[in-house]
């Protein structure tokens, strides 16, 4: 896969599906890597059981921490 280069005024956006996600867990998620003071955060979905994931990423975006999940 190619590097995307980005532009300002670029959007992002993503779907949660409130149904398949807690709701608590995703707020505690992100509560807890404030406090840990992570920069970027990687939400996934794993198409197989439908099962959401959050992970804080290393500062080139490369590696994962802290996987918590969020189903």
């Amino acid at each position: 896969m190619k590097d995307i280069c980005e532009t300002l005024n670029i959007k992002k956006s993503f779907i949660l599906n409130m149904n398949e996600i807690d709701y608590n867990k995703l707020i505690s998620f992100l509560d807890s890597m404030k406090t840990k003071g992570e920069k970027t955060l990687k939400i996934e979905l794993e198409s197989d059981g439908r099962k959401w994931n959050g992970y804080s990423l290393d500062k080139n975006g490369e590696h994962t921490y802290n996987k918590t999940s969020l189903s």
